[in-house]
């Protein structure tokens, strides 16, 4: 799953989705993301770095639980792009290996490809 937020005010709110459920990708649309601990996209502001959360569930300052419900991603990544929200996981699964900066040229980090094998 990937996304695209767009900033509208002080708030960041997604443009797009790929590859989210219908009801989920909906809902996004109407939640705001600001700079904070509680979203992945909060903390890329925050820090003005790659974050990742390797386990939402398991996060205590993590506050996206309804969205993470309607998911069911465990897993986040978010690469500080100007409009960029982070890809997710649909089981704890930490990014390891993978680069997690310089992402900067690219629309979308690919979690799997057309096989379902990972990238």
């Amino acid at each position: 799953m990937a996304a695209i937020a767009r900033q509208k005010g002080n708030a960041y709110y997604y443009a797009t989705t790929y590859n989210w459920p219908a009801e989920a990708s909906e809902f996004l649309k109407s939640v705001p993301h600001e700079a904070g601990r509680g979203s992945t996209i909060g903390r890329c502001l925050l820090e003005g770095k790659t974050v990742q959360i390797p386990d939402v569930l398991a996060d205590a300052e993590y506050s996206m639980l309804e969205t993470q419900q309607k998911a069911g991603y465990r897993t986040t990544l978010s690469p500080p792009l100007a409009g960029r929200e982070p890809d997710r996981r649909d089981r704890p699964d930490p990014y390891a290996g993978k680069p997690l900066h310089g992402q900067a040229d690219r629309a979308s980090y690919n979690i799997r490809g057309p096989s379902g094998d990972r990238n």
